[in-house]
């Protein structure tokens, strides 16, 4: 019975962060794949000098997993996973931080941006038939779903 008690303790704090991962595709050279995670997607404060607009921005955590012959899974690199701030309306991002993986799910490094203050230059622009567009346009279609 012990064990029992004990295996759901360990297990129920896990099951708590479960992900729901959809996969947005690969490159056209199938060495990159881009997920999805669609919990992550939320609304999110951010301040952005000169927005006259009051623009709305989304939430995501978006995965890159290095496949095949990419140059970075030479290095160890497995995937990366990634903080995404998203302008809708004009079809932009902001990478807010991003932390990569090697094979073992161990964590080779991590970067995250200091900025407290954005600017509408420091979003880029998601062009069309891109691993950004799909990323950007889930995002924001899984967000006004879930807002609905």
């Amino acid at each position: 019975m012990n064990k029992y008690v004990l295996f759901s303790v360990l297990l129920f704090p896990f099951t708590s962060y479960a992900s729901n991962w959809v996969d947005l595709g690969k490159t056209n050279d199938n060495n990159y794949q881009s997920f999805l995670d669609l919990d992550s997607v939320r609304p999110v404060h951010v301040s952005v000098a000169g927005d006259k607009y009051g623009s709305e921005y989304i939430s995501a955590v978006v995965q890159g997993t290095y496949i095949n012959k990419h140059p970075n899974r030479k290095k160890g690199e497995y995937y990366t996973k990634a903080q995404l701030y998203i302008n809708c309306s004009q079809n932009t991002f902001f990478l807010n931080s991003l932390i990569t993986y090697g094979f073992k799910d161990e964590v080779l490094d991590s970067w995250r941006s200091g900025k407290s203050i954005l600017s509408s230059g420091d979003f880029q622009y998601a062009f069309p038939d891109t691993i950004a567009e799909a990323n950007v346009e889930t995002s924001c279609y899984a967000a006004e779903y879930l807002a609905e």
